[in-house]
Protein backbone atom coordinates (compact mmCIF):
# COMPACT_ATOMS: atom_id res chain seq x y z
CA UNK A 1 0.00 0.00 0.00
CA UNK A 2 1.57 3.33 -0.91
CA UNK A 3 2.24 6.36 1.64
CA UNK A 4 1.74 9.59 0.14
CA UNK A 5 4.48 11.54 0.18
CA UNK A 6 4.46 15.79 0.53
CA UNK A 7 1.76 16.94 -1.68
CA UNK A 8 0.30 13.48 -2.98
CA UNK A 9 -2.54 11.87 -2.25
CA UNK A 10 -2.96 7.88 -2.81
CA UNK A 11 -5.83 6.58 -4.89
CA UNK A 12 -8.18 3.92 -4.28
CA UNK A 13 -8.33 2.84 -8.72
CA UNK A 14 -12.00 2.59 -9.57
CA UNK A 15 -11.21 2.90 -13.33
CA UNK A 16 -7.68 2.99 -15.73
CA UNK A 17 -7.43 3.37 -19.41
CA UNK A 18 -4.83 1.87 -21.64
CA UNK A 19 -4.07 4.15 -24.63
CA UNK A 20 -3.08 2.74 -28.04
CA UNK A 21 0.80 3.03 -27.17
CA UNK A 22 0.43 1.23 -23.73
CA UNK A 23 -1.23 -1.57 -25.93
CA UNK A 24 1.65 -1.69 -28.30
CA UNK A 25 3.72 -2.13 -25.42
CA UNK A 26 1.46 -4.81 -23.65
CA UNK A 27 1.16 -6.76 -27.67
CA UNK A 28 4.79 -6.58 -28.28
CA UNK A 29 4.78 -4.62 -31.29
CA UNK A 30 6.44 -1.51 -29.69
CA UNK A 31 9.73 -3.63 -28.56
CA UNK A 32 11.52 -2.01 -30.33
CA UNK A 33 11.37 1.37 -29.00
CA UNK A 34 10.24 1.03 -26.03
CA UNK A 35 11.82 -2.57 -24.24
CA UNK A 36 9.82 -4.23 -21.59
CA UNK A 37 10.19 -6.79 -19.38
CA UNK A 38 6.73 -8.22 -18.22
CA UNK A 39 5.41 -7.53 -15.37
CA UNK A 40 5.83 -4.02 -15.98
CA UNK A 41 3.48 -0.97 -15.19
CA UNK A 42 1.07 0.34 -17.71
CA UNK A 43 -1.82 2.69 -17.43
CA UNK A 44 -1.41 6.39 -17.49
CA UNK A 45 -4.52 7.58 -16.85
CA UNK A 46 -7.01 6.68 -14.00
CA UNK A 47 -10.00 8.04 -11.85
CA UNK A 48 -10.83 7.02 -7.82
CA UNK A 49 -11.22 7.51 -4.43
CA UNK A 50 -8.67 9.68 -2.34
CA UNK A 51 -7.65 7.05 0.74
CA UNK A 52 -4.99 8.96 2.35
CA UNK A 53 -3.82 12.49 1.93
CA UNK A 54 0.23 13.83 2.24
CA UNK A 55 1.63 16.93 4.06
CA UNK A 56 0.71 20.05 2.04
CA UNK A 57 -2.56 19.11 0.17
CA UNK A 58 -5.22 21.12 1.09
CA UNK A 59 -7.22 20.72 -1.86
CA UNK A 60 -8.49 17.12 -1.58
CA UNK A 61 -9.73 14.96 1.52
CA UNK A 62 -10.18 11.46 2.01
CA UNK A 63 -13.26 10.25 0.12
CA UNK A 64 -13.33 12.66 -2.79
CA UNK A 65 -13.19 11.31 -6.19
CA UNK A 66 -10.36 12.38 -8.40
CA UNK A 67 -9.57 11.13 -12.16
CA UNK A 68 -5.69 11.70 -12.52
CA UNK A 69 -3.57 12.09 -15.82
CA UNK A 70 0.27 10.35 -14.80
CA UNK A 71 3.30 11.23 -16.00
CA UNK A 72 4.43 7.36 -15.52
CA UNK A 73 2.57 4.56 -16.57
CA UNK A 74 1.80 2.77 -13.40
CA UNK A 75 -2.14 3.24 -12.75
CA UNK A 76 -3.32 -0.43 -13.41
CA UNK A 77 -2.92 -1.28 -9.62
CA UNK A 78 -5.38 -1.07 -6.94
CA UNK A 79 -4.27 2.04 -5.21
CA UNK A 80 -1.88 4.90 -6.80
CA UNK A 81 0.17 7.58 -4.75
CA UNK A 82 -0.42 10.69 -7.09
CA UNK A 83 1.19 14.19 -6.88
CA UNK A 84 -1.52 16.62 -7.26
CA UNK A 85 -1.05 18.83 -10.06
CA UNK A 86 0.92 22.77 -9.22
Amino acid sequence: MPTPGPGEVVVAVRACGINPGEASIRSGAARRPIPSTFPSGEGSDLAGVVTSVGDGVGEFSVGDEVWASLGAVRGHATHVAVRRAS
